[in-house]
């Protein structure tokens, strides 16, 4: 049995293993490569605070992903066959490394992102 997400190391994990499978994805690599760069060393930690908001409420992430997305998506149209790419990802990572509550959640938490993300872009 795996373990459930419990705590900030496990954040890194899932997210170091989220990006490790992006980075090779032929729809989402060109994105992510051309926005980040290789400036990985600057994103990951902003990403796991985020997640580590989203999941343990910590109040530690300062930022807007809504503007940072819209900014993305007029320069680079983010499509819904991107977006359900990038949770397709999300979930098979999530259910790689973790079951229970919080891995159900962080999964419930990326859909409802992504949905809302889709409606006001």
């Amino acid at each position: 049995m795996k373990q459930d997400i419990q705590s900030e190391d496990d954040i890194k994990l899932l997210v170091n293993s989220f990006y490790t499978h992006v980075r090779k994805d032929a729809l989402l690599a060109p994105v992510f490569r051309k926005w980040i760069g290789e400036n990985w060393d600057k994103h990951l930690p902003r990403m796991y605070t985020f997640w580590s908001n989203v999941l343990f409420h910590t109040g530690g992430y300062r930022g807007n992903p809504m503007i940072v997305h819209q900014h993305i998506h007029q320069q680079h149209p983010l499509t819904k066959a991107a977006f359900d790419r990038w949770l397709k990802h999300w979930e098979e990572t999530v259910r790689e490394l973790f079951e229970g509550p919080n891995a159900e959640n962080i999964i419930a938490r990326a859909s409802n992102i992504a949905f809302f993300m889709q409606q006001k872009l």
